[in-house]
């Protein structure tokens, strides 16, 4: 058995595999003999059926699955002992659609596969990289809010009588289409409910403080809300399916009647709140629930700053890291190894972002091998432990979880190979961004909490 490697570029190339008939005839001859064992052909006693009449009927299904197990087996050790960085698995060539093999007639047969080799590159100078860490301040004024938001939302639900129409009520609405200036017969028609806040019409919005259950008005319903057409289409006006309407034919005009208005109740601060948000006695006081509040914005706000400092210098090595990859082969892999058929005009679409993480993956893969980054066990188990805290803490007392039934839990989930997988990654993960943070320059900007979310948006 011999295997060469020819390139055909920097990250191309061919591995051609020639077997000599002795590299495969000894598993073949054992293979048909196991065969044989098990084989039941009617007229013969198991483990007797003649190894010609085997080897007539299925020698050469046997010898190819033989040939195929070797030649696999082959390439691995190659690439193992080559120490060769390939990019997914080889691939056959079409030259090897020529090779004939016969049972009767076995033979040497050679192969050839497509390599796509991993890049050499190099990576930007890290402490040229400037970055800009937006700092969100939380004020008191915003827990204030997050706590007036939060008594509204687990408020009650009242229908007031005779209201008009105020801020933030649920109204409950008879949607008609229209012909000219009279309902249509046979239209569209449906009742639904919306927020208050939905309707954007400014000439409708204008008259709302002065409509109660009854009133109507007629407007165009892709103009009346805050919505896509599509929304609009299928949620306000009730259409499912293109069996039914045909959505360019979906007329704009319509009058709402307003038939029910609902308006949530602000809920009291106090100790059924408390047990509503958190669970029956997890919060036992106002001071306990509005640190609560805050501590769980901060959080939110740490984890918030970090992805987007995460982001920003994944986006910089990304643009700023020029990696050549076998993009025909990667390609071809994708469609080869793709479980479901998948068109070329599908993998033209999805590749860029294929790309983008296989050159993540290349990039981290490098830092972490030049300045060797390893993860142990005992960090793992840190790393899943803290995720756990993090999981449970929300219905856990002001105390938070305890630590003897915190390392109970993850003793247990760390017996799991999906998780121990996942609590791997993810700490390595977080310590190659810690070290590529050690090194970036980062430039704070302080941002109020509201200008964040609005930014969000």
């Amino acid at each position: 058995m011999n295997i060469t490697k020819k390139n055909t570029d920097e990250v191309n190339a061919i591995l051609q595999v020639e077997i000599s008939k002795e590299d495969y005839l000894p598993a073949v001859d054992k293979a048909l003999q196991d065969y044989r064992k098990k084989a039941t052909l009617k007229g013969f006693r198991v483990g007797h059926v003649p190894i010609n009449l085997i080897k007539k009927m299925y020698g050469n299904a046997i010898l190819f699955e033989e040939i195929n197990k070797t030649t696999s087996q082959a390439l691995n050790k190659y690439i193992t002992e080559e120490k060769l960085d390939i990019l997914g698995q080889p691939l056959p060539t079409e030259k090897n659609n020529e090779v004939q093999i016969d049972i009767y007639n076995p033979s040497d047969v050679t192969f050839d596969f497509e390599i796509g080799l991993a890049p050499d590159f190099s990576l930007p100078d890290l402490k040229s990289i400037n970055i800009t860490n937006k700092k969100i301040e939380v004020s008191e004024e915003t827990v204030d809010k997050e706590i007036n938001d939060i008594a509204q939302r687990y408020g009650d639900a009242e229908t007031p009588e005779d209201a008009t129409v105020q801020d933030k009520d649920i109204l409950t609405i008879d949607i008609n289409e229209l012909d000219g200036d009279n309902i249509k017969e046979n239209g569209l028609q449906n009742t639904t409910v919306i927020n208050e806040d939905m309707i954007v019409d400014k000439t409708i919005r204008k008259k709302l403080a002065k409509m109660k259950v009854g009133s109507s008005f007629k407007a165009d319903i892709f103009k009346l809300l805050d919505r896509d057409r599509e929304q609009i289409i299928h949620h306000i006006l009730g259409v499912k399916n293109e069996g039914n309407h045909n959505h360019d034919d979906i007329t704009d005009n319509y009058e709402v009647t307003i038939t029910k208005i609902s308006r949530i109740k602000k809920a009291e601060i106090g100790q059924a709140l408390f047990d509503k948000v958190y669970g029956e006695g997890v919060v036992a006081s106002e001071e306990e629930f509005r640190n609560k509040i805050k501590q769980e914005i901060v959080g939110y706000v740490e984890q918030t700053q970090q992805n987007g400092l995460k982001d920003s210098v994944y986006k910089n090595l990304i643009d700023t890291t020029t990696i050549q990859l076998p993009e025909a082969f990667l390609k071809k892999f994708i469609k080869a190894s793709n479980e479901k058929p998948i068109s070329d005009e599908q993998i033209d679409t999805e590749f860029p972002g294929f790309e983008k993480g296989l050159k993540w993956n290349l990039i981290t893969a490098k830092i972490a091998k030049d300045n060797d980054i390893k993860i142990e066990f005992d960090e793992v188990k840190a790393h899943s432990k803290e995720q756990i805290r993090k999981q449970f803490g929300m219905y856990a007392g002001p105390s938070g979880i305890d630590d003897k039934t915190l390392d109970m839990l993850n003793d247990n989930m760390l017996k799991k190979d999906e998780h121990v997988r996942k609590s791997y990654d993810s700490a390595l993960e977080q310590k190659l961004f810690d070290y590529l943070l050690s090194q970036v320059k980062i430039t704070d900007e302080v941002i109020t909490f509201e200008d964040f979310i609005n930014q969000s948006k």
